[in-house]
């Protein structure tokens, strides 16, 4: 409802969506401990949340881009975060910008 919501509101504006994801999916072995910890009483499976709002994207015909491929295959992906806030860093915000600035240069070429 808020992206449809989005879109109306943008009255012609050009809309995307990127996938930010929270620390747990990319940095190695946090997702693993913490379904453990869980005790498994319901299966996870990291990128889940990701490809939903992928489909849902994808149902309104908007442009998304998933970070979650990109910072995992980081091996620094932890030292991308600022200690005991798990926000970006300097460093991490730069590789956010490395990661998208491609897809918004095709995106913005392909609406001229």
């Amino acid at each position: 409802d808020g992206l449809v919501e989005l879109q109306r509101t943008a009255a012609g504006t050009p809309v995307c969506v990127v996938l930010i994801p929270s620390f747990v999916q990319y940095v190695p072995g946090v997702f693993a401990h913490l379904a453990q910890a869980r005790g498994g009483e319901r299966p996870h499976e990291v990128g889940a949340i990701q490809t939903r709002l992928q489909a849902i994207c994808a149902d309104l015909a908007l442009p998304v881009f998933d970070l979650l491929p990109g910072l995992t295959a980081r091996a620094d992906a932890a030292q991308l975060l600022i200690p005991n806030d798990y926000h970006f860093n300097v460093a991490g915000n730069r590789v956010v910008a490395e990661l998208l600035a491609p897809w918004l240069e095709e995106l913005l070429r392909r609406q001229r």
